[in-house]
């Protein structure tokens, strides 16, 4: 995250400065893009590592399903 959003070593990543730094570099096609290797680390995932819920596979790593989130909205506002 450092060499990609220009940080230093010494800069503290969870500080409001940074995390603005990070943010002002994101672009909306960044995030789609995202969404979409999201659903393809979570279609190859072995699905023993997760539990079913009804039809879904819920991970204990929230970064396998805040993508749902992100895709809903933009699919909501249009965006996707």
């Amino acid at each position: 995250m450092r060499r990609i959003y220009g940080l230093k070593s010494t800069d503290d990543i969870k500080s409001e400065k940074s995390i603005e730094k990070i943010l002002s570099q994101i672009t909306l096609e960044d995030v789609k893009n995202a969404i979409y290797r999201a659903e393809y680390i979570r279609r190859s995932k072995d699905k023993a590592d997760g539990i079913a819920v009804g039809s879904t596979f819920i991970y204990s790593n929230p970064d396998f399903s805040i993508h749902e989130f992100l895709k809903a909205v933009l699919e909501d506002c249009g965006d996707l």
